[in-house]
């Protein structure tokens, strides 16, 4: 789940009509019927987070330079997925580089020593 939230969750609950479930119980314990449903609550550790800078590159100037919260365990992959929702390009047009190095989708931005205020240059490949 936290690979469609962009980020890891420090905790999470389920929920079956507004009552948490047990952890201690399996899902199957609580008889429930095909086609319930359950409510997910996810929180996540908000002081690890921070601002960077994208900046398109010099042949982008039809893009603006925006300031997007990440986190050092987002995957690049997060921040391209972001830049294509902000930008309307799609991520495989796109490259993300950070100190004249290309960044590679697998990798978190940690790895690329990425923190408080960097700032990310966008390509849009043609």
């Amino acid at each position: 789940m936290e690979d469609e939230l962009e980020f890891a969750a420090e905790t999470f609950s389920l929920y079956y009509d507004e009552e948490e479930l047990e952890d201690e119980r399996s899902l199957r314990s609580y008889n429930f019927e095909k086609g319930e449903r359950y409510n997910v609550e996810f929180t996540r550790d908000n002081e690890h987070e921070f601002y960077i800078t994208v900046q398109p590159g010099r042949r982008e100037s039809n893009y603006e330079r925006r300031r997007i919260e990440v986190g050092p365990s987002y995957l690049v992959a997060s921040l391209r997925n972001k830049v294509e929702r902000i930008w309307g390009v799609p991520g495989y047009a796109i490259d993300l580089s950070h100190k004249n190095v290309l960044m590679r989708d697998d990798f978190t931005l940690a790895h690329y020593d990425i923190c408080k205020n960097s700032v990310v240059k966008v390509d849009v490949k043609e």
